[in-house]
């Protein structure tokens, strides 16, 4: 009885970590090329923000050197990406820092 618990909680276990594993959202490959060129070369702070199907997206940024941001960056990024169509849009980065796990589509 005992060894059929420790079997079905190592099951259990492992489906869970294979279901993390694949909680990544899928993006877009436009979507990551802009993060990689546009995003990274703009000044700080910044957020961008992805769709839940990975083909939307928003973005807000510092136009001037040293500027505050209110409401913050991550909040503008959220309200543009919903407003270029996104729906169940998530901060994907904050800054230069990569919030979520991500994989693009076709790779």
């Amino acid at each position: 009885m005992m060894r059929e618990i420790m079997t079905a909680a190592i099951l259990i276990a492992s489906t869970l970590q294979l279901a993390r594993a694949d909680d990544s959202l899928l993006i877009s490959p436009d979507i990551i090329t802009f993060y990689n060129g546009t995003y990274q070369g703009l000044q700080p702070p910044k957020a961008m923000a992805v769709s839940a199907d990975g083909l939307h997206m928003g973005y807000s940024y510092c136009p001037e050197h040293r500027c505050y941001i209110q409401p913050s960056a991550s909040s503008l990024a959220m309200q543009a990406c919903v407003k270029a169509g996104g729906y169940g849009c998530r901060v994907f980065a904050v800054d230069d820092d990569i919030k979520i796990t991500y994989r693009v589509m076709g790779q």
